[in-house]
Protein backbone atom coordinates (compact mmCIF):
# COMPACT_ATOMS: atom_id res chain seq x y z
CA UNK A 1 0.00 0.00 0.00
CA UNK A 2 2.68 2.41 0.88
CA UNK A 3 4.71 1.52 -2.39
CA UNK A 4 1.40 2.43 -4.03
CA UNK A 5 1.37 5.57 -2.36
CA UNK A 6 4.76 6.78 -3.51
CA UNK A 7 4.22 6.27 -7.20
CA UNK A 8 1.21 8.01 -7.20
CA UNK A 9 2.01 11.29 -4.80
CA UNK A 10 5.18 13.27 -4.47
CA UNK A 11 7.77 13.57 -1.97
CA UNK A 12 6.65 16.55 0.74
CA UNK A 13 10.84 17.84 0.01
CA UNK A 14 9.65 17.70 -4.01
CA UNK A 15 6.62 20.17 -3.77
CA UNK A 16 8.75 22.34 -2.93
CA UNK A 17 9.49 22.28 0.44
CA UNK A 18 12.64 23.83 3.59
CA UNK A 19 12.31 21.56 6.38
CA UNK A 20 14.18 23.03 8.87
CA UNK A 21 15.80 22.01 12.28
CA UNK A 22 15.53 24.59 15.32
CA UNK A 23 18.78 26.43 16.56
CA UNK A 24 20.95 25.25 19.42
CA UNK A 25 22.79 28.32 21.50
CA UNK A 26 25.46 25.89 23.30
CA UNK A 27 24.80 27.95 26.22
CA UNK A 28 20.96 28.23 26.91
CA UNK A 29 22.06 28.90 30.69
CA UNK A 30 23.20 32.17 29.17
CA UNK A 31 20.86 33.15 26.14
CA UNK A 32 17.50 32.27 28.24
CA UNK A 33 16.02 34.32 30.94
CA UNK A 34 12.90 34.82 31.78
CA UNK A 35 10.62 37.66 32.03
CA UNK A 36 9.27 39.92 34.90
CA UNK A 37 6.90 42.45 35.73
CA UNK A 38 9.17 45.63 34.76
CA UNK A 39 10.09 46.28 31.09
CA UNK A 40 13.64 45.73 30.49
CA UNK A 41 14.12 43.39 33.61
CA UNK A 42 14.77 39.92 33.70
CA UNK A 43 16.05 36.95 35.38
CA UNK A 44 18.68 34.23 34.55
CA UNK A 45 18.14 30.66 34.80
CA UNK A 46 20.46 31.31 38.46
CA UNK A 47 17.91 34.06 39.65
CA UNK A 48 19.92 36.96 38.99
CA UNK A 49 18.11 39.85 37.88
CA UNK A 50 19.52 41.60 34.53
CA UNK A 51 18.37 44.30 32.27
CA UNK A 52 18.47 44.09 28.73
CA UNK A 53 16.99 45.64 25.64
CA UNK A 54 13.52 44.31 24.89
CA UNK A 55 13.95 44.60 21.11
CA UNK A 56 17.21 42.05 20.74
CA UNK A 57 14.79 39.33 22.46
CA UNK A 58 12.55 36.33 20.80
CA UNK A 59 10.83 33.85 22.35
CA UNK A 60 12.04 30.48 22.32
CA UNK A 61 9.70 27.45 21.35
CA UNK A 62 10.12 24.38 22.65
CA UNK A 63 8.06 20.34 22.39
CA UNK A 64 6.06 21.39 24.77
CA UNK A 65 4.92 24.85 22.98
CA UNK A 66 3.06 23.72 20.24
CA UNK A 67 0.86 20.06 19.38
CA UNK A 68 -1.76 18.57 17.10
CA UNK A 69 -3.26 21.51 15.45
CA UNK A 70 -2.71 24.02 18.04
CA UNK A 71 -0.07 26.70 18.79
CA UNK A 72 -0.15 27.47 22.66
CA UNK A 73 4.12 29.05 23.34
CA UNK A 74 4.31 29.47 26.99
CA UNK A 75 6.06 32.68 26.49
CA UNK A 76 7.54 33.08 30.14
CA UNK A 77 11.10 33.14 28.69
CA UNK A 78 12.93 35.26 26.29
CA UNK A 79 15.93 34.30 24.14
CA UNK A 80 19.08 36.94 23.14
CA UNK A 81 18.77 36.76 19.22
CA UNK A 82 22.10 38.53 18.29
CA UNK A 83 21.22 38.20 14.25
CA UNK A 84 19.75 40.14 11.49
CA UNK A 85 16.81 38.29 9.54
CA UNK A 86 15.98 40.14 5.87
CA UNK A 87 14.05 38.22 3.99
CA UNK A 88 15.81 35.43 2.54
CA UNK A 89 18.74 35.93 4.63
CA UNK A 90 20.48 36.01 7.74
CA UNK A 91 23.36 37.69 9.17
CA UNK A 92 25.38 37.68 12.99
CA UNK A 93 25.93 41.00 14.18
CA UNK A 94 29.50 42.20 14.13
CA UNK A 95 30.73 42.85 18.01
CA UNK A 96 30.59 46.65 17.18
CA UNK A 97 27.28 46.28 16.18
CA UNK A 98 25.87 44.51 19.07
CA UNK A 99 27.93 46.74 21.35
CA UNK A 100 26.32 49.80 19.90
CA UNK A 101 22.91 48.49 19.25
CA UNK A 102 22.57 46.72 22.40
CA UNK A 103 24.92 47.94 25.20
CA UNK A 104 22.96 46.27 28.10
CA UNK A 105 22.32 43.05 26.08
CA UNK A 106 26.23 43.29 24.86
CA UNK A 107 28.21 43.69 28.56
CA UNK A 108 25.64 40.39 29.83
CA UNK A 109 27.02 38.37 27.30
CA UNK A 110 30.71 40.53 27.73
CA UNK A 111 30.76 39.25 31.50
CA UNK A 112 29.58 35.26 30.61
CA UNK A 113 32.52 35.65 27.90
CA UNK A 114 34.28 32.58 29.21
CA UNK A 115 31.38 30.19 29.44
CA UNK A 116 30.51 30.93 25.83
CA UNK A 117 34.21 30.34 24.51
CA UNK A 118 34.04 27.24 26.27
CA UNK A 119 31.21 25.67 24.04
CA UNK A 120 32.55 23.08 21.44
CA UNK A 121 31.61 25.29 18.60
CA UNK A 122 30.75 28.90 17.77
CA UNK A 123 31.57 31.51 15.05
CA UNK A 124 31.66 34.37 17.28
CA UNK A 125 32.07 34.34 21.22
CA UNK A 126 28.16 36.33 21.56
CA UNK A 127 26.74 33.69 18.69
CA UNK A 128 25.07 30.48 18.72
CA UNK A 129 26.87 26.97 18.45
CA UNK A 130 24.60 25.94 15.43
CA UNK A 131 22.25 29.37 14.40
CA UNK A 132 20.39 26.76 11.88
CA UNK A 133 18.16 28.29 9.10
CA UNK A 134 16.94 31.13 10.62
CA UNK A 135 15.52 32.88 7.22
CA UNK A 136 13.62 29.52 6.81
CA UNK A 137 12.20 29.65 10.45
CA UNK A 138 11.19 33.26 10.13
CA UNK A 139 8.82 32.55 6.83
CA UNK A 140 7.54 29.09 7.91
CA UNK A 141 4.29 27.98 7.90
CA UNK A 142 3.79 24.68 9.93
CA UNK A 143 5.72 23.35 12.71
CA UNK A 144 6.65 19.55 12.97
CA UNK A 145 7.62 18.19 16.56
CA UNK A 146 10.92 15.77 17.17
CA UNK A 147 9.06 13.07 18.51
CA UNK A 148 4.74 12.08 18.13
CA UNK A 149 3.23 9.52 19.15
CA UNK A 150 0.25 10.71 16.12
CA UNK A 151 0.12 13.63 13.88
CA UNK A 152 1.35 16.29 16.28
CA UNK A 153 1.99 18.67 13.82
CA UNK A 154 0.97 22.36 14.07
CA UNK A 155 0.21 25.95 12.16
CA UNK A 156 3.31 28.63 12.81
CA UNK A 157 1.40 32.00 12.83
CA UNK A 158 1.83 34.89 11.00
CA UNK A 159 4.40 36.85 13.27
CA UNK A 160 7.01 33.57 13.34
CA UNK A 161 9.87 36.40 13.32
CA UNK A 162 9.06 37.31 16.59
CA UNK A 163 10.23 33.47 18.22
CA UNK A 164 13.02 30.97 17.80
CA UNK A 165 12.40 27.68 17.39
CA UNK A 166 14.59 25.77 19.68
CA UNK A 167 16.27 22.68 18.41
CA UNK A 168 14.78 20.71 21.24
CA UNK A 169 11.48 21.76 19.63
CA UNK A 170 11.84 20.07 15.88
CA UNK A 171 11.38 21.35 12.83
CA UNK A 172 9.56 23.92 10.65
CA UNK A 173 8.42 23.29 7.34
CA UNK A 174 8.51 26.66 4.67
CA UNK A 175 6.09 25.67 2.29
CA UNK A 176 8.03 27.38 -1.81
CA UNK A 177 6.23 29.23 -3.69
CA UNK A 178 6.30 27.04 -6.62
CA UNK A 179 4.16 24.32 -4.09
CA UNK A 180 0.22 24.46 -5.66
CA UNK A 181 -0.83 23.54 -2.10
CA UNK A 182 -2.46 24.98 0.67
CA UNK A 183 -0.72 25.01 4.07
CA UNK A 184 -4.12 23.57 5.78
CA UNK A 185 -4.26 21.24 3.30
CA UNK A 186 -0.65 19.86 4.03
CA UNK A 187 -1.26 20.24 8.00
CA UNK A 188 -4.72 18.15 7.27
CA UNK A 189 -2.78 15.22 5.42
CA UNK A 190 0.27 15.50 7.79
CA UNK A 191 -1.69 15.00 10.59
CA UNK A 192 -3.69 11.90 8.99
CA UNK A 193 -3.76 8.26 10.58
CA UNK A 194 -2.63 7.71 6.84
CA UNK A 195 0.71 9.66 6.69
CA UNK A 196 1.16 8.92 10.24
CA UNK A 197 0.80 4.82 10.09
CA UNK A 198 3.46 5.58 6.62
CA UNK A 199 5.84 8.02 9.43
CA UNK A 200 5.79 5.29 11.78
CA UNK A 201 6.78 2.64 9.15
CA UNK A 202 9.68 3.94 8.20
CA UNK A 203 11.18 5.89 11.49
CA UNK A 204 12.88 5.21 15.08
CA UNK A 205 10.30 3.87 17.10
CA UNK A 206 10.49 3.99 20.98
CA UNK A 207 8.61 3.17 23.76
CA UNK A 208 5.19 3.92 24.03
CA UNK A 209 5.00 3.97 20.37
CA UNK A 210 6.60 7.42 19.88
CA UNK A 211 8.69 7.69 16.81
CA UNK A 212 11.43 10.83 15.52
CA UNK A 213 10.06 12.76 12.99
CA UNK A 214 13.46 13.97 11.73
CA UNK A 215 13.98 15.69 8.06
CA UNK A 216 15.09 12.05 6.80
CA UNK A 217 11.63 10.72 7.63
CA UNK A 218 9.33 13.60 7.16
CA UNK A 219 10.99 14.76 3.76
CA UNK A 220 9.88 11.69 1.89
CA UNK A 221 5.98 11.59 3.10
CA UNK A 222 3.97 10.98 -0.19
CA UNK A 223 1.53 13.91 -0.70
CA UNK A 224 -0.58 13.87 -3.15
CA UNK A 225 -1.45 16.46 -5.62
CA UNK A 226 -4.69 17.54 -7.13
CA UNK A 227 -5.32 17.90 -10.90
CA UNK A 228 -7.50 20.66 -11.83
CA UNK A 229 -9.67 18.41 -13.89
CA UNK A 230 -10.63 15.94 -10.83
CA UNK A 231 -14.00 17.47 -9.47
CA UNK A 232 -14.04 14.95 -6.88
CA UNK A 233 -10.36 15.12 -5.68
CA UNK A 234 -11.02 18.86 -6.09
CA UNK A 235 -13.94 18.75 -3.73
CA UNK A 236 -12.19 16.73 -0.97
CA UNK A 237 -9.45 19.33 -1.32
CA UNK A 238 -11.22 22.30 -0.63
CA UNK A 239 -13.07 19.89 2.66
CA UNK A 240 -10.46 19.47 4.18
CA UNK A 241 -9.03 22.84 3.73
CA UNK A 242 -12.27 23.74 5.40
CA UNK A 243 -12.27 21.02 8.01
CA UNK A 244 -8.49 22.04 9.39
CA UNK A 245 -9.45 25.45 9.78
CA UNK A 246 -12.26 24.57 12.59
CA UNK A 247 -10.07 22.43 13.62
CA UNK A 248 -7.08 25.39 14.32
CA UNK A 249 -10.02 27.20 16.02
CA UNK A 250 -11.57 24.42 17.77
CA UNK A 251 -8.08 23.96 19.24
CA UNK A 252 -7.32 27.44 20.09
CA UNK A 253 -10.88 27.71 22.15
CA UNK A 254 -10.02 24.32 23.97
CA UNK A 255 -6.81 25.60 25.13
CA UNK A 256 -7.63 29.04 25.64
CA UNK A 257 -8.09 27.90 29.70
CA UNK A 258 -11.55 29.46 29.86
CA UNK A 259 -14.15 27.31 28.80
CA UNK A 260 -16.60 25.54 31.51
CA UNK A 261 -16.29 21.67 31.95
CA UNK A 262 -19.80 21.35 30.15
CA UNK A 263 -18.65 23.63 26.85
CA UNK A 264 -14.79 21.95 27.21
CA UNK A 265 -16.58 18.09 26.87
CA UNK A 266 -18.80 20.16 23.46
CA UNK A 267 -15.40 21.53 22.17
CA UNK A 268 -13.89 17.88 22.64
CA UNK A 269 -16.21 15.88 21.18
CA UNK A 270 -16.72 18.39 17.74
CA UNK A 271 -12.70 17.88 17.39
CA UNK A 272 -12.93 14.33 17.29
CA UNK A 273 -15.94 14.49 15.32
CA UNK A 274 -13.77 16.87 12.35
CA UNK A 275 -10.58 14.95 12.62
CA UNK A 276 -12.47 11.89 11.81
CA UNK A 277 -13.67 13.66 9.02
CA UNK A 278 -10.55 15.04 8.11
CA UNK A 279 -9.29 11.21 8.38
CA UNK A 280 -12.14 10.02 6.23
CA UNK A 281 -11.45 12.23 3.08
CA UNK A 282 -7.49 11.22 3.49
CA UNK A 283 -8.13 7.36 2.99
CA UNK A 284 -10.89 8.51 0.04
CA UNK A 285 -7.96 10.84 -1.77
CA UNK A 286 -5.48 8.30 -2.09
CA UNK A 287 -7.85 5.36 -2.70
CA UNK A 288 -7.33 3.41 0.44
CA UNK A 289 -9.82 0.54 0.45
CA UNK A 290 -11.82 -0.57 3.45
CA UNK A 291 -8.99 -3.58 4.19
CA UNK A 292 -6.37 -1.20 3.87
CA UNK A 293 -8.28 1.28 6.40
CA UNK A 294 -8.63 -1.20 9.32
CA UNK A 295 -4.82 -1.97 8.83
CA UNK A 296 -3.72 1.86 9.22
CA UNK A 297 -6.71 2.40 12.08
CA UNK A 298 -4.87 -0.64 13.76
CA UNK A 299 -1.51 0.78 13.47
CA UNK A 300 -2.24 3.62 14.71
CA UNK A 301 -5.04 3.19 17.26
CA UNK A 302 -4.51 3.40 20.90
CA UNK A 303 -1.82 5.62 20.19
CA UNK A 304 -3.40 9.06 21.13
CA UNK A 305 -2.35 11.01 23.82
CA UNK A 306 -4.28 13.05 26.42
CA UNK A 307 -2.45 16.00 25.86
CA UNK A 308 -2.21 16.38 22.02
CA UNK A 309 1.38 17.44 23.44
CA UNK A 310 5.21 16.16 22.91
CA UNK A 311 7.47 15.29 25.53
CA UNK A 312 9.63 18.12 26.67
CA UNK A 313 13.11 16.57 25.23
CA UNK A 314 16.63 18.38 25.53
CA UNK A 315 17.86 17.03 22.00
Amino acid sequence: MFRRLEGESVRLLDLPTDVSRGSSTGADDVYIVSTTERTGVYLTRKGESVRLEPEILRVPLYATDFGRYHFTPAAGERIIFPYAVDGGSSASMTEKQLKSRFPRAFEYLKARRRDLEARRQFVQWFGYSAPRNLPVHDSAHLLVPLLADRGLFSRFPTGARHYCLMASGGFSIRIGDGADVSSNYLLGLLNSKLLFAYLRSTSNVFRGGWITCTKQYVGPLPIRLIQSSDAAAKGRYDRIVSLVDLMLELNKKKHAGSLAPSELDHVERDIASTDAKIDDLVFELYGISDKERRIVEEETGGRIPDSGRQPATHC
